[in-house]
């Protein structure tokens, strides 16, 4: 399988896959929340999800056991169905 990518570069099915698992390393719960610097960076990022994705977020986190950030995402989904 060959793609382009969005900057014109030709990907062959080693690259895609490569490409891909660095993605999917990325988004591990673990992994991602070290993204942030701050809880605060992290609880702008959240702010930006709907109640349906900070539902899908929350589970996701629950399985990593990142409690202390699932209280943080249920505050935000709980204000937001107010």
């Amino acid at each position: 399988m060959v793609l382009e990518d969005d900057c014109g570069m030709i990907l062959n099915g080693n690259k895609m896959n490569e490409l891909i698992q660095k993605y999917v390393d990325m988004i591990i719960p673990t992994n991602f929340i070290q993204t942030f610097k701050t809880d605060n960076e992290f609880i702008e990022w959240a702010n930006l999800g709907s109640v349906e994705d900070l539902d899908c977020t929350i589970k996701e986190f629950e399985e990593y056991e990142l409690y202390e950030y699932c209280s943080i995402l249920k505050q935000i989904r709980d204000d937001k169905a107010r």
